[in-house]
């Protein structure tokens, strides 16, 4: 996270890292309308993200990420902030955050794959939804014929098949499931899994 002025020139501004051991996102950020404190919110792959104790949920839920939620003062310099986890057993992903302009409270949406997310009890929706299959998967055509090697990433897109069926707003996010730089586009090909080409960083080159 960074607070820089705002002619983006002033070259005295401060910037604070926020996540434990394993791999973590900032995905969405609100600031508090009366206090100025920033509240961050998104993904985690760490069970030691910093601050958690005293928190909402103190403890990593599970799963391969849980969505976190964190408060920083507005200069960013506080050791003394405060974060929690959010989520259940399965996979759960922040990806919006809105802060209530006159009672301060803070709404959190996103995607979840836990069947136990907390404190569903009394909502307006109690239990899960639905299971969602991920974007790819049914899509990609077997081949006709055994392969000894796996297919390149052309020939698996060429085997999508068209047109392509009508995909709701809500399977597009599937695509958000796989934090990119860090990992490989699975389609199912037969019993095959196709590679993704790699992605180089903007800034680089």
């Amino acid at each position: 996270m960074a607070r820089l002025d705002s002619t983006l020139t002033n070259s005295s501004f401060q910037s604070t890292y926020l996540g434990g051991s394993g791999s973590d996102w900032a995905l969405a950020i609100a600031i508090h309308p009366t206090t100025g404190d920033v509240y961050v919110a998104g993904v985690t792959y760490s069970t030691d993200f910093p601050r958690t104790s005293g928190g909402a949920q103190q403890t990593y839920g599970g799963g391969t990420y849980d969505a976190f939620v964190a408060r920083l003062d507005s200069t960013l310099t506080n050791p003394s902030f405060q974060s929690t986890y959010l989520g259940g057993s399965g996979d759960d992903y922040a990806y919006a955050l809105a802060i209530h302009p006159t009672t301060g409270e803070v709404y959190v949406a996103g995607q979840t794959w836990s069947t136990d997310f907390p404190r569903t009890s009394g909502g307006a929706q109690a239990g899960n939804g639905p299971t969602l299959k991920p974007l790819w998967q049914g899509l990609i055509q077997p081949s006709p014929t055994p392969a000894s090697s796996p297919p390149t990433w052309e020939e698996a897109v060429a085997r999508l098949p068209t047109p392509l069926p009508f995909i709701p707003q809500q399977a597009m996010s599937m695509w958000r499931e796989i934090p990119l730089p860090q990992t490989f586009l699975a389609l199912q090909a037969g019993r095959r899994q196709v590679k993704a080409p790699t992605l180089t960083p903007l800034w680089q080159g």
